[in-house]
């Protein structure tokens, strides 16, 4: 995602975007952080030319540039408990979460992301991931698979 932003930064009026990670393993954590991965992990999809750009070899393995890790943050945190940040956040990436809650949960972790998305903001779910039978008041974004906006009025809800 910090690629991608950094890709299209002119076309966003020069701002910059923030990332903001959470897992609940403060392992996974600790290795976003470190931003190393395998000559395997880089090459799931990324292309040589961004691996050049955006990597700097470091023995068998790839580093991210510290530049573009400046513009991410990680902490370890808990979609089911009481998340610490408020957002509001202008896109909010849901992905290999929802697939291992029961229906309640789920709507709990939804609602939860909803409260801190921002009014314009989009919440998008991994491939595995559906709202199908959920009460949300999100609405499909049906050019973007996946893609979600906020329908309801959240605002007044505590977080």
């Amino acid at each position: 995602m910090a690629m991608l932003a950094r890709e299209v930064q002119g076309s966003l009026g020069g701002r910059r975007v923030s990332i903001f990670g959470t897992d609940i393993c403060g392992k996974v954590i600790n290795r976003a952080q470190e931003g190393v991965f395998s000559t395997f992990e880089v090459q799931r999809g990324l292309s040589p030319e961004r691996l050049a750009r955006w990597f700097i070899p470091e023995g068998p393995n790839w580093r991210v540039q510290p530049g573009l890790r400046e513009d991410c943050r990680f902490e370890v945190g808990n979609l089911i408990g009481q998340i610490s940040v408020s957002g509001p956040f202008d896109v909010i990436l849901l992905r290999n979460i929802l697939i291992y809650l029961d229906k309640q949960t789920k709507e709990q972790v939804v609602e939860a992301c909803l409260r801190r998305l921002a009014p314009d903001g989009v919440l998008y779910l991994g491939a595995a991931e559906t709202m199908l039978g959920l009460s949300t008041r999100v609405t499909p974004l049906p050019e973007y698979r996946g893609a979600y906006c906020f329908t309801g009025a959240l605002q007044g809800m505590p977080a």
